[in-house]
């Protein structure tokens, strides 16, 4: 993204949270949904090593130096002007007393893992991966290198020795065959298991379509009231996107398993060849900031890969965009991406009362456009 006065300053935020996490073992407001430690660290004081562990005060005191709780507090500072730059914080105490190079790599290889049990291979799933790819007969079928590795092996065990009359025969790749039309499967899936997950991701699709008409609704009070949209709202708004974006998770896994025991790659059409992605559409977004001044706000969008909240939430955790216009900025992102001929959107923001609105100077408002 790029914007009037986002720099490399968030960087050293970025390098405060960071420090804060090696040292305490987890990151601020870890053990909350994405979306709520987004308004928390909006609402709430920058973390400290206090609010961010889970040891007390004097433990903290007895395992880190104070020249490093000054070097987080000052990465962490909410004014992007007052946080160091890379080359001051390279002059900070807390890096003039560290040790040579020599020490630090001798004492991690010393307590990090042993080579040997870092070179263990990873157990995978067979199927896991692959490709896809058309056979001569149309269809298509899904390649497994795992599973072809793995038969080459045992091919290679089976093997008869040299005193044996036996015929050996060639390794083929296992493939999991995608049927063409008019012709059978040779799948042995259970029908009482199949039956089952379709009803499952049937339920999800139900419950995906009343959540997602409850949050057009509310999407549709705030761009008619903007001045009435609630605090309440907003969050209610909130939760729903966290609940479609669960079931989106729950419904795409389930699709894997019954695609797994049908023996098919679902979503692919028969004889065509995989989707392609869509063109990249280039957005600016003109908004007024906090001292009241204009700034344009540009970034790209993806359709079938981007979505419009999780946009918003970036806008958001950059500082550009207030959490409460979060919604509607979504919802209009998405109508251009749904509709681009239309090329521009003034919306109301919903941040001042109806008389002090602005539509042509944007007061209140905020204007979307799609760059050519």
């Amino acid at each position: 993204m790029q914007s009037v006065g986002y720099n490399e300053k968030a960087d050293i935020w970025s390098f405060g949270i960071t420090a804060l996490e090696l040292a305490t073992g987890t990151a601020p407001y870890a053990k909350f949904p994405p979306m709520k430690v987004l308004m928390l660290t909006l609402e709430n004081p920058p973390p400290t090593l206090e609010t961010c562990g889970d040891l007390n005060r004097d433990e903290y005191k007895k395992h880190y130096s104070k020249s490093f709780q000054k070097m987080v507090e000052k990465c962490l500072q909410r004014d992007p002007a007052k946080r160091p730059t890379a080359s001051e914080l390279q002059k900070h105490q807390f890096f003039k007393k560290a040790r040579e190079s020599d020490y630090l790599v001798q004492t991690i290889i010393k307590q990090g893992p042993s080579f040997a049990s870092r070179a263990k291979r990873v157990k995978r799933v067979p199927g896991s991966s692959g490709r896809l790819h058309k056979t001569e007969d149309g269809g298509w079928a899904w390649s497994d290198d795992e599973l072809s590795e793995r038969a080459d092996e045992e091919d290679r065990e089976n093997k008869p020795s040299a005193d044996e009359d036996a015929v050996v025969t060639s390794t083929t790749i296992p493939t999991v065959q995608v049927s063409a039309p008019g012709t059978s499967s040779s799948s042995t899936a259970d029908p009482s298991a199949q039956s089952q997950l379709d009803k499952k991701i049937a339920q999800i699709e139900e419950k995906m379509k009343r959540l997602k008409m409850d949050r057009e609704q509310l999407t549709t009070q705030q761009q008619q009231n903007p001045a009435e949209f609630t605090e309440e709202q907003y969050k209610s708004s909130v939760a729903l996107l966290e609940n479609i974006q669960r079931l989106e998770r729950e419904k795409h896994e389930l699709e894997f398993q019954a695609s797994r025991l049908r023996g098919s790659v679902p979503r692919f059409p028969v004889a065509t060849a995989p989707p392609q992605t869509a063109a990249l559409l280039k957005f600016c977004l003109r908004i007024r900031t906090e001292q009241n001044q204009l700034k344009d706000i540009k970034f790209d969008f993806i359709p079938g890969k981007d979505s419009a909240d999780a946009l918003s939430n970036d806008l958001i955790a950059a500082g550009l965009l207030e959490m409460k216009n979060i919604v509607v900025v979504a919802a209009n992102i998405t109508k251009l991406v749904e509709n681009p001929s239309q090329k521009k959107l003034i919306f109301p923001l919903g941040n001042m009362p109806p008389s002090q609105l602005e539509e042509k100077k944007l007061i209140g408002y905020a204007q979307l456009n799609l760059i050519e």
